[in-house]
């Protein structure tokens, strides 16, 4: 009579299990929104740069950075989704949002807790340094980097630098629609499911925070 049989090790025991669930047999394009849920059937790209372009990261007043810096005329504002275009001189500065595009003739912003403005004219109070609260042009992604590597799942704040046209390719196979890989290229029946809210991260998800 035979004893029991020994116990498994979890990576064998986890991959005996891997191995009996079907591989996705198709892929399609599909919207960004779409793919949320699913697997990346190959490599996501970065369709630009994040920023597309130098950004102020405060809000406050743009200028062209000097050592010996006076008072600076106001001559105009940028905001998001409003850059500001005209001329900037050495002696002049502009309002500024956060996010907004850095005027052409700036290379430097201080943070409106930092000035004091009067008739027109702002003064910077605080010490600056060229460059400071700036986010340089790709600071964040450059294009072309890899978003969403192929066998992993497309996250919500994965959106807006997505490839071009809003497209991916996302794998998709029957009933196992979304099926999400495992480390080794296999497959998860769990098929995507969205997680509860507060759910605990999936250990076994490649995307996952816990992984």
């Amino acid at each position: 009579m035979t004893g029991p049989a020994a116990p498994l090790d979890l990576d064998d025991a986890l991959q005996r299990i891997l191995d009996e669930v079907p591989a996705p047999v198709a892929s399609e394009r599909v919207d960004v929104e779409r793919a949320l849920g699913r697997v990346a059937a190959a490599d996501c790209l970065a369709a630009t740069d994040l920023p597309p372009f130098p950004a102020s990261a405060m809000d406050g007043y743009a200028f062209r950075w000097r050592s010996d810096l006076g008072g600076l005329r106001i001559v105009g504002a940028s905001l998001a989704g409003h850059p500001f275009t005209g001329a900037v001189g050495a002696a002049e500065a502009v309002r500024i949002t956060t996010g907004a595009a850095l005027p052409a003739d700036c290379d430097t912003v201080a943070m409106q807790e930092d000035c004091a403005v009067a008739q027109g004219v702002v003064r910077i109070e605080s010490p600056t340094r060229r460059a400071d609260n700036v986010r340089q042009k790709a600071h964040d992604l450059r294009r072309g980097a890899i978003l969403v590597e192929r066998g992993r799942r497309p996250r919500s704040y994965m959106r807006p630098p997505m490839p071009t046209g809003g497209k991916q390719r996302a794998t998709r196979s029957g009933i196992q629609a979304g099926a999400r890989a495992h480390p080794g290229g296999r497959t998860n029946p769990d098929q995507g499911r969205a997680a509860a809210p507060g759910a605990a991260p999936d250990p076994f998800d490649p995307a996952s925070p816990a992984a």
